[in-house]
């Protein structure tokens, strides 16, 4: 991991950007932050600041496809996200 912060992290642009396209309860776009977030598990911090950045500043009707792509990376990716999440 590096030792920039956060938001300054490539992962952590990538996923916001990403993340804007999660307007509506996508299965294919779940699968693939969730893939993404496996591959920088290393940079769990980035990948969640990001989601938790997204589910602060956007409009609510899009925060429950981020709650349901925060269960599938618990589920499906575990480890090091789970352990952040209960923070």
């Amino acid at each position: 991991m590096s030792d920039a912060p956060v938001k300054n992290r490539p992962i952590y642009r990538e996923f916001r950007n990403d993340l804007g396209k999660l307007t509506f309860n996508s299965k294919p776009i779940i699968n693939s932050l969730s893939k993404k977030a496996e591959e920088n598990v290393d940079d769990a911090e980035s990948v969640l600041r990001a989601i938790e950045d997204h589910l602060r500043f956007t409009v609510p009707k899009y925060k429950l496809p981020a709650f349901y792509l925060l269960d599938s990376i618990a589920k499906n990716v575990g480890g090091m996200y789970v352990c952040s999440m209960a923070v």
